[in-house]
């Protein structure tokens, strides 16, 4: 009937408590997104004889959108659809009409399209962190659309007293992405980030109600001919688009 007493007085450690379970992030969540900030051409739009046309001469600094559809899973990374939109200020050769020989004004609007696919990475949804994207824009196009309003009496002037250009320079981009993630409610994250697109144009419709008068030149500049380009006229450009975005996060398992 006598009781054991351990060796030393030592006392038998309680059984230690169990691990807390981890945090319960779902593997799978829908993303919907949206990006608005200022965005900055930079580079040439094609090149004729060995010079290049900078973008500076089509285009200034702008503002842009981006809307945007995808997944979150695995934790740490995702997919997306996004389309997007740019509007810009008319750079000095649009501006220019000297070679045109004719008595006119000219008001200009310039505006960038892009979709395509990109591939996410980063840490944890719901969570303070950063992220980062790599993507193809299938779709990258620029459009430059200039209304003139001439004197009629001008002899050089062949085409009445308004007349309109619009040229639409088409290509692909890749695009690159880096951000931070800073959750403001389960469902919803804001995103800063800096993204930039590197793109090249491929072909130019040029579209015109004044016919040769227009087809060659844009002021005092040559213009590629219509279609697609050369491969000496290619040329490349980057766009810097920086700016604050939203993402909303949907749980599914």
């Amino acid at each position: 009937g006598t009781k054991a007493t351990p060796v030393g007085g030592a006392t038998t450690p309680p059984a230690s408590a169990p691990a807390d379970p981890p945090t319960d992030v779902k593997s799978v969540s829908i993303l919907l997104g949206l990006r608005l900030g200022a965005v900055l051409p930079s580079g040439s739009v094609y090149a004729l004889d060995g010079e290049e046309a900078s973008y500076g001469d089509f285009v200034t600094a702008g503002a842009g959108v981006e809307l945007s559809a995808g997944a979150w899973f695995a934790r740490y990374f995702g997919a997306k659809l996004h389309v997007e939109g740019f509007g810009f200020g008319p750079g000095e050769t649009v501006d220019d009409i000297d070679g045109l020989e004719i008595q006119s004004t000219v008001t200009n609007q310039a505006t960038g399209t892009g979709a395509g696919i990109s591939i996410l990475g980063g840490t944890p949804l719901e969570s303070y962190g950063v992220f980062g994207e790599l993507g193809f824009t299938f779709v990258h196009s620029l459009r430059v659309a200039r209304d003139f309003d001439a004197v009629e009496s001008d002899a050089n002037n062949p085409c009445g007293g308004t007349f309109e250009q619009t040229l639409t320079f088409n290509g692909t981009a890749l695009r690159m992405a880096a951000g931070a993630r800073l959750p403001v409610a389960k469902v919803l994250h804001l995103t800063p980030f800096v993204l930039v697109t590197f793109g090249q144009f491929t072909r130019l419709q040029n579209e015109n109600t004044c016919g040769e008068a227009l087809d060659e030149s844009l002021g005092s500049s040559p213009l590629p001919p219509d279609g697609d380009f050369e491969d000496d006229v290619k040329a490349s450009h980057q766009l810097f688009f920086i700016g604050l975005g939203g993402e909303f996060v949907l749980p599914l398992r």
